[in-house]
């Protein structure tokens, strides 16, 4: 039986990469990752995003070349084998985000055609079996960052955080999390949450 796949999602400085270092140290038998990955392709992708020197169209297709090669390589041969697996970011990062720098550029008249574009590439992707969602204002989320890249201005973030909302109301396997808690609070609910999840997907 295939393990369970689990993404954690959320705006800069929601705190997603303390809860999934949590939960890499407290469940062992979870394997956790990242978006965009450790591999040469999310090198690439990570030092255009913090450049901001390229296009987000150009952003967009490189972080899906990371992806491919990332669920290829890392993520689908733990799955296969039974194994759960947790991820700090994956496609609704890319619909919360690219929507909005998208629709920013030339390239896109409206949200429609931004759609039509990341759309069609989203859907070919494996789906996650249940998105934890962190839910952090923005101005709360810049006071426990630096800001250095083009994805950490407040007007972003603000919209960003407006897309995830819809998301959350929309689709079921997505949970919101107030991380507005403290870390531990916020860190032991996501714990349970992946319980509970492996226990549903096991138990059918």
């Amino acid at each position: 039986m295939r393990g369970a796949f689990i993404t954690v999602e959320g705006i800069d400085g929601s705190g997603k990469s303390t809860v999934v270092d949590y939960i890499q140290q407290h469940h062992s038998d979870v394997y956790c990752t990242a978006e965009p990955s450790e591999h040469f392709t999310g090198g690439w992708a990570s030092q255009c995003i913090e450049s901001d020197e390229t296009s987000p169209l150009t952003d967009f297709f490189l972080l899906q070349a990371d992806r491919s090669y990332h669920l290829r390589e890392e993520i689908m041969p733990r799955l296969e084998s039974g194994q759960t697996v947790v991820c700090d970011r994956y496609i609704d990062s890319t619909r919360a985000y690219q929507r909005e720098l998208l629709q920013q550029t030339d390239s896109f008249a409206d949200r429609d055609g931004v759609d039509a574009c990341i759309e069609p590439v989203m859907s070919r992707f494996i789906q996650p079996n249940a998105v934890i969602y962190l839910d952090v204002p923005a101005d709360v989320a810049l006071d426990r960052i630096d800001a250095d890249d083009s994805y950490e201005r407040r007007e972003l973030l603000e919209s960003v955080r407006s897309n995830y909302i819809s998301m959350v109301d929309e689709r079921s396997e997505m949970k919101r999390v107030d991380a507005q808690r403290s870390a531990s609070d916020v860190c032991k609910g996501v714990s349970n949450l992946i319980e509970l999840f492996e226990a549903d997907l096991y138990d059918r």
